[in-house]
Order: C-alpha cells, then sequence, then structure tokens
C-alpha cells in the first residue's frame, strides 16, 4: 500500500469536505445546492441533502448525527433542529404530552436531546411503558426525562464482561463521541454525570442480573 499512501490520504481527507457535491443540487428533490448542506454521519452515502430530505430520510433515525456544512467546515447538529419529533405511544395520538426540556437518550455513539412527547391518552400504556416500547429504559417511572436505549446497555454489559471497562471509563468513552472537541464541556460533563449516575444506579445492576438470568435460561435448555 505505500504507493498509494497519497491517494488513500486524498481519499480520507475528502470525507472531511463536500467532495463532489459541492456545487450538486440535492439528489432526492431537486432543490438548489446552497440548500443542500446536510451529511449523515452513520449512513454509507457522503451525499450533501437538503434539510426537507433529510428529515423524511431520518424519522426513524434519531440517533444518527448530522453535520451541517458552514462554507469552510462541518458542524455537528442535532436532528432535534432540523425539526424532527418523537411520538411515543402511537403516531396518530389527539393528546400528545411534550417533553418540555426534551428527552437526553444515551446511546452508543454518544448523548442526545430528543425533542418528543408521549401519549396521553386515555387507554394508553404508561409513561415508562411507552420509552420501553421504543426500546429505551428510562431513568425513573415517573415523568421520566433520561433514558438509555438498550442498545447502548447491551454494548455496555459485553464490553464490561470482555475487556473488563469500568463505568465511568465507559461514560468518558460517550463523552468523547457526543462532543470531543471540548466546545461544550460544561453542558456535556453535566449531561454525562446525570446520565453516569442514572447508569451506575438504575441501569446497570438490573440489566445485567436480567441478562444473566436470560443466559442462565438459554444455557439450561441447551
Amino acid at each position: 500500500w505505500a504507493p498509494l499512501r497519497d491517494a488513500f490520504a486524498d481519499a480520507m481527507l475528502r470525507c472531511d469536505g463536500c467532495g463532489d457535491s459541492i456545487s450538486l443540487a440535492c439528489p432526492d428533490c431537486g432543490g438548489p445546492a446552497d440548500k443542500a448542506i446536510y451529511r449523515c454521519e452513520e449512513c454509507m452515502l457522503d451525499e450533501l441533502l437538503c434539510q426537507s430530505c433529510w428529515k423524511d430520510q431520518h424519522a426513524r433515525l434519531p440517533f444518527h448525527r448530522i453535520k451541517k456544512w458552514t462554507g469552510s467546515l462541518f458542524e455537528k447538529v442535532h436532528l432535534a433542529d432540523l425539526g424532527i419529533h418523537i411520538q411515543f405511544g402511537h403516531t396518530s395520538c389527539l393528546l400528545p404530552k411534550e417533553i418540555p426540556s426534551g428527552l437526553v437518550v444515551v446511546h452508543v455513539n454518544g448523548l442526545h436531546l430528543l425533542h418528543a412527547s408521549y401519549c396521553g391518552c386515555s387507554h394508553t400504556h404508561t409513561l415508562y411503558e411507552q420509552l420501553f416500547h421504543h426500546g429505551l429504559f428510562p431513568a425513573t417511572t415517573s415523568h421520566p426525562k433520561m433514558c438509555a436505549t438498550f442498545q447502548v446497555l447491551r454494548h455496555f454489559h459485553i464490553q464490561s464482561l470482555q475487556s473488563k471497562i469500568s463505568t465511568i471509563h465507559f461514560f468518558q468513552v460517550l463523552e468523547r463521541e457526543t462532543d470531543n472537541t471540548g466546545l461544550s464541556f460544561h453542558k456535556v460533563s453535566t449531561l454525562i454525570r446525570s446520565a453516569y449516575m442514572l447508569f451506575l444506579s438504575h441501569l446497570s445492576q438490573p440489566l445485567r442480573g436480567a441478562l444473566i438470568g436470560m443466559s442462565n435460561c438459554v444455557k439450561s435448555k441447551a
């Protein structure tokens, strides 16, 4: 690969810029190029799309990381800033109860702030049940405002068993995933501390117990 070092470097640096999309219209809707300024870090395609198209594509992918081209660099934006709103319970809810300050979610790629509403219909499930039905483990059963995805719980469980990572080191990784620049250090650190206490006190032990129980059950049936 040595003779191709320059080509490899050029290809990697190209990912930090707009590539061939800088002067192209939105490939999905054909909108003007100056509106096609959003790219997803999680999706394989490197195309720049407009806000409306990204909103349509990520309505059910709230934990993807989106970047916005400013004219000289990419900066991170939340999907909530693009107008993504999550309705728990059922999408046709007539009595949505919006979470005033948003819902903080701990995921494998860091912390996310979602604009979300619970279902307030008389026949609906409890608030924590609505989160469970969407793959989220709530911090509390009374008006939860923070939760963790089942994916990050499983990920931590496997990491702690295989690599012996501690809870605090795991959350330091999540802090870096959320913001590795330090530009929003105070805000992110405050959320990380709250999420760490949630994870340590409410989630890690019950989850480990549940996973161990499931594992033993599978072994006994084998």
